[in-house]
């Protein structure tokens, strides 16, 4: 019976979503065909949603019976319930028929969804009706029953207080033989055309969902008895009558957000609400959600389907949403629920009014007058929303020492740490340029700082000390008195500014604060005063996007090198990352187990799930995983995860992005996360390089080209510049420019012999240009990283979309002699 419902409960799910694109699609068509005054397709559209409700009536039992249905529960009068249907009962069973309602004083109330006891209670009277073919008694009573005893088995029974409701006929009994198959799903005795198998297969569920079970007892020739226990409602005033849910007239333009995997009831959704006066946005999994919902957007209602792909539900989605946007409408569809009830779901989310639930299939009236309704309750319009923001947004900005005055409570780091206490960020302070040559240029130099500090507070590895707190000590000597040891600084970057007539040249250099004070990196900028703004932009984008990768790379070989001592799980992240990029299976697998070791003591880190998921992308694409369903569903829920965690986190969007992208060629998808995480910090030179990377798949080389370059541009000694070259390569070879591919080619084996994505596309490069001895040396060491690469697993491993840029690829390899 276990494994029926699952089977069931699955089957029923997917049913439910073809039936919401059959309902729309057929309430489009009777609307259009009724403005064209045609009545025989509006009879035609009739029909189908006809056909569609009674199909969703079958998958409503068949969750109903494995326990997978949505349940309103109330607490209840189970006789007044009972009563208020009698007439509806005695229809059903027919003039033959008698049906008697009995129950004893101080009936217990109970607490389940009344409609599915209404329903649960008319199937055990049709099935009493049928076992009596020539007429008799249908008995309805409800009681009190105190269990004292517990079963356990088939299924489990608990003591404690219950409602027990007996339907008993008349009729001609079960044959013993049968008994144990009554309740499974489709087993029936009636003729064909006679009944469906499904209606106590629905009490049984339904019964158990709600807490209790159900019993029969039956004699041949002398009738059946099937009873009903439901839990009694603990300490539960009756629940307060529903509010009547008018549908807003129209969207009013209003914004709503559809999330939903199945691209044609996605579509079908946005329709749907686009004709209903709303804008709508859509994605297909929970990062795709997340990219919407920190963009700028204005919207008024999620909408997402419970089950989402990457191991992120809609549950989940919808939590993480409504703490970026508190005022957020939440409505959540599926085809199946879990067990819990919508009071156990809905106080995940707080328990408010502005939260939820809609069953599939459903019709499109219900689908708009529902999203009206969550508008309606009580809304503040989008302005208020956005001044609340705003002034939440403000209170985060306040000084600590104005916080302390005011009342505020401060939620990041705090300014000034005790030295020695570690931080899960690299701590850096930008210090105010000496100016040489030009008093003039003091506020220039105060100003470069501050822009500088502000590119580097983008990137989430790194904590910015405010510029006024390290420029008080600019007559101190760096990291030798108190007040600089309060500071905790891990990188000090300083430098000078030098005028002279109308040439300015800028000098940076970046100092380890945890060693002796020496330089471990140093910049020189050169330019003319009248170009200073457009100057300022350039320094501190490509500092911090030079600067920001090169430190959690040299921050991972600190931790190394220090005594492994009780590990933080900050540490040992750190110390997985230069081991990434080694590339080396050894050094490979042992950052694997650091990253897993280093989320088992913090799995709320959004940072070590985002480079977790990136370490399965490069183990995909270097040696062709041989569980690769497995390693791209564990990349999908990593990079998923992290977005949940940190949505304001650049890397995280552009590494799901990605994911996206390669693993799903799903490249549309992609370049929105892409663009999401430029947006959030437009100096990550990776999200410029994926995102070029997408554009190439699409076919979309010249932006590829451009988005590839600008990486190369923003970080020149990145230390994923062997990547960034094997990736300019990709859209080179798919446009014909092979000399310059495989430059790039040659570049990045040069960087880092050990990608084995470069040998690939070098060797298309050189197969164009008939470069056959190059050509069987680059060969030889692809061979050595896969050895069984030929050109059909090349092509059906590429995320390229175009059958051109395929063929073009797969071609080159086979001029370069790979093997079909």
């Amino acid at each position: 019976m276990e494994a029926l419902g699952r089977l069931t409960g699955g089957v029923a799910h997917d049913f439910n979503n073809l039936l919401t694109v059959v309902l729309g699609n057929a309430t489009a068509l009777r609307v259009s065909a009724e403005a064209h005054g045609d009545g025989h397709a509006v009879r035609r559209a009739e029909m189908i949603e006809r056909a569609a409700e009674r199909g969703g009536r079958l998958a409503g039992q068949l969750l109903a019976f494995s326990r997978k249905q949505m349940l309103r529960p109330e607490t209840i009068s189970v006789y007044d319930v009972i009563s208020s249907t009698h007439e509806l009962l005695a229809q059903a069973a027919g003039e033959t028929m008698q049906v008697v309602l009995h129950t004893e004083q101080g009936l217990w109330n109970c607490y389940v969804d009344p409609g599915q006891l209404e329903a649960a209670i008319l199937n055990l009277v049709l099935n009493a009706r049928d076992a009596m073919p020539v007429g008799g008694n249908i008995t309805i009573s409800c009681s009190n029953a105190r269990v004292r005893s517990h079963w356990t088995g088939a299924s489990a029974r608990a003591r404690g207080h219950y409602v027990r409701i007996d339907v008993n006929d008349t009729g001609t009994g079960i044959a013993p033989e049968l008994l144990e198959k009554v309740f499974e799903p489709f087993f029936t005795t009636k003729p064909v055309g006679k009944g469906s198998g499904l209606g106590l297969a629905q009490v049984h569920g339904f019964a158990g969902q709600s807490g209790g079970w159900v019993e029969l007892d039956s004699m041949v020739g002398r009738g059946t008895t099937v009873s009903l226990f439901l839990p009694r409602a603990k300490g539960r005033d009756s629940d307060p009558p529903p509010q009547a849910e008018g549908a807003a007239p129209g969207g009013n333009n209003q914004t709503v957000l559809v999330v939903e995997p199945d691209a044609d009831l996605r579509t079908t959704t946005c329709e749907t609400l686009t004709r209903s006066g709303y804008r709508t946005l859509a994605a297909a999994n929970a990062s795709g959600a997340l990219a919407h919902l920190v963009s700028e957007e204005r919207i008024r209602v999620l909408l997402t389907e419970a089950d989402l792909p990457g191991g992120v539900s809609g549950i989940a989605l919808a939590r993480s949403a409504r703490q970026v946007r508190p005022n957020l409408r939440v409505l959540v569809t599926s085809g199946k629920q879990n067990d819990a009830p919508a009071e156990a779901r809905q106080a995940s989310l707080g328990g408010d009014k502005h939260f939820e639930f809609l069953m599939k299939p459903y019709r499109v009236s219900d689908l708009v007058r529902v999203v009206g309704a969550v508008l309606t309750r009580d809304a503040i319009s989008v302005e208020t929303e956005e001044l609340l923001a705003e002034a939440r947004a403000n209170a985060s900005l306040v000084a600590p020492s104005e916080a302390a005055a005011s009342g505020y409570a401060s939620s990041g780091a705090d300014l000034l740490r005790p030295a020695g206490v570690r931080h899960n960020a690299i701590r850096l302070g930008v210090m105010p340029f000496r100016t040489i040559g030009s008093t003039r240029a003091n506020a220039f130099s105060l100003g470069l700082a501050e822009e500088i500090t502000t590119a580097f507070s983008r990137f989430r590895s790194i904590t910015c000390v405010a510029t006024a707190s390290v420029a008080a000590l600019a007559n101190e000597p760096p990291g030798q008195t108190e007040r600089w040891r309060q500071l905790d600084l891990d990188v000090l970057m300083q430098g000078s500014f030098r005028q002279k007539g109308n040439e300015i040249r800028i000098v940076l250099r970046l100092l380890n604060m945890r060693g002796s004070g020496e330089i471990t990196w140093g910049r020189r900028f050169d330019g003319l005063m009248p170009d200073l703004p457009n100057l300022q932009d350039r320094i501190a984008s490509e500092t911090a996007s030079q600067v920001a990768s090169e430190l959690l790379v040299w921050e991972g070989q600190r931790a190394a090198a220090r005594p492994q001592v009780n590990p933080t799980a900050y540490d040992l992240m750190l110390r997985a990352i230069p081991a990434i990029y080694c590339l080396d299976e050894a050094s490979f697998l042992e950052a694997r187990l650091l990253l897993e070791q280093s989320l088992a003591l913090d799995p709320s880190c959004a940072a070590c799930h985002s480079w977790l998921a990136h370490w399965y992308l490069l183990s995909i694409g270097q040696w062709a995983e041989t569980d690769r369903a497995q390693a791209t569903q564990r990349a999908d829920q990593l990079s998923q995860r992290a977005v949940i965690l940190d949505p304001g986190d650049a890397r995280g969007f552009t590494v799901a992005g990605h994911v996206r992208g390669y693993l799903h060629k799903d490249a549309e998808a992609a370049v929105c996360l892409h663009e999401r995480a430029i947006a959030l910090n437009p100096n990550l030179a990776m999200a410029w390089c994926y995102s070029g990377l997408a554009h190439s798949y699409l076919g979309e080389h010249a932006e590829a080209i451009r988005h590839i370059q600008h990486a190369q541009q923003l970080s020149p000694h990145d230390p994923h510049g062997f990547f960034f070259d094997m990736a300019l390569a990709i859209p080179l070879v798919a446009t014909g420019q092979y000399e310059a591919a495989a430059r790039m080619g040659r570049r990045a084996l040069g960087l880092h012999p050990g990608l084995s994505s470069t040998y690939r596309i070098l060797l298309s490069a050189l197969g164009h240009l008939g470069a056959s001895q190059e050509a069987a040396d680059v060969r030889k060491g692809l061979l050595a990283l896969e050895p069984h690469f030929s050109v059909r697993k090349a092509v059906a491993r590429s995320a390229l979309l175009r059958p051109e840029d395929l063929n073009s690829y797969a071609e080159g390899l086979r001029l370069a002699g790979v093997p079909e």
